[in-house]
């Protein structure tokens, strides 16, 4: 039987790290929870204001397992979830919650860490990176983690997330010089990548003016490039407001939730050659993203011009494969695609 749990609680405290930590658990679902509150603060509030007060976050089990902005975590989180909540920001309050279903996720997703803790690490910061006039952040503040836990790992072990934060540059306007190529060096199973395209002055906060928009990035193109010269196309050459359209209609995201998810793109990963619809990346593989920023912005999107520091950046949440899988024959593609279209709609 599954159990929810929670980690120890973090107070409040201005430019300081800190842990907060599960111990003795298998844990197959991982829950980031912020509750804050602002003393003489004002002005303007930042987009993600919340998201924006603590650093880069990581779940930490023997060497960090997650390591990525807030942001990409918690719309992560929106797109499985099916919708955008939990999330508040304002001059005097501000809070954040998410949840990764890691087992929902990637078949047998988890981490045992009934033998080693396990714990949620970043960095408070301060106000100024919430409002345009800064107050001071209460120690009544709280970070605190939870989780659903399994009494064990399951027959064959868990598949242990390795997830990591990949950045593509778009400082000018190219069709094909924005690229970032994306490394495997053991064998991961990546079942989606969410993709984040920020504006790096757009925002009205004192410190971090990055914002979410859709004006930047105009078209997308996704290659995977296997062993043996094998060379597949995740993305060829799609809008931008196409694969936003894609990502709504997967999400069953309302037309607020589109509304308030400017910048975000979720991608399924599927491959039908694989015996489970899963799409492995075995070790010495990769990626290659390439972003256009200079085609004509589609109607109904504000265009941004690519400036010094914009950026797309995408959360590569890989799983560690134990075990070596066999392309089907092509005799059986049609069944493991009606397979993995079952399992598309069950998990996006």
């Amino acid at each position: 039987m599954q159990t929810i749990r929670k980690s120890d609680e973090k107070a409040w405290a201005d430019n300081v790290d800190f842990e907060s930590e599960f111990k003795d658990a298998a844990l197959v679902e991982l829950g980031f929870n912020l509750d804050g509150s602002i003393a003489a603060g004002g002005g303007s509030t930042a987009q993600d204001a919340a998201l924006k007060s603590i650093g880069r976050l990581e779940f930490n089990h023997n060497g960090p397992r997650i390591s990525a902005d807030p942001r990409l975590l918690f719309y992560t989180y929106a797109f499985h979830d099916g919708g955008v909540k939990d999330l508040t920001g304002s001059t005097t309050l501000f809070s954040a919650r998410f949840i990764l279903p890691l087992w929902r996720m990637c078949p047998r997703g988890g981490i045992d860490a009934v033998a080693r803790p396990a714990s949620w690490k970043s960095r408070f910061r301060a106000a100024s990176y919430l409002n345009t006039t800064p107050g001071t952040i209460n120690t009544t503040s709280r970070v605190r983690g939870t989780a659903r836990t399994s009494p064990r790992a399951p027959a064959g072990g868990f598949r242990d997330p390795h997830w990591s934060q990949e950045t593509v540059k778009v400082e000018t306007a190219s069709i094909s010089s924005n690229t970032r190529k994306i490394e495997f060096g053991s064998d991961y199973i990546v079942p989606f990548l969410t993709l984040m395209a920020l504006d790096a002055s757009g925002d009205v906060a004192v410190t971090d003016t990055s914002l979410r928009v859709d004006g930047l990035a105009r078209r997308i193109t996704i290659e995977r490039f296997g062993l043996n010269g094998e060379t597949r196309k995740i993305v060829d050459d799609i809008s931008w407001g196409a694969l936003r359209s894609q990502t709504g209609s997967l999400a069953r995201w309302s037309a607020d939730d589109i509304a308030t998810t400017a910048g975000i793109v979720v991608i399924p990963c599927i491959d039908p050659d694989s015996e489970d619809g899963l799409m492995r990346m075995p070790s010495g593989s990769h990626l290659v993203v390439t972003v256009d920023s200079s085609s004509t912005v589609e109607a109904g999107y504000t265009a941004v011009t690519p400036a010094a520091g914009d950026t797309l950046e995408i959360l590569v949440p890989k799983f560690f494969s134990r075990e070596k899988q066999t392309p089907r024959s092509a005799t059986t593609q049609a069944e493991v695609a009606a397979t993995a279209s079952t399992r598309r709609s069950r998990v996006f």
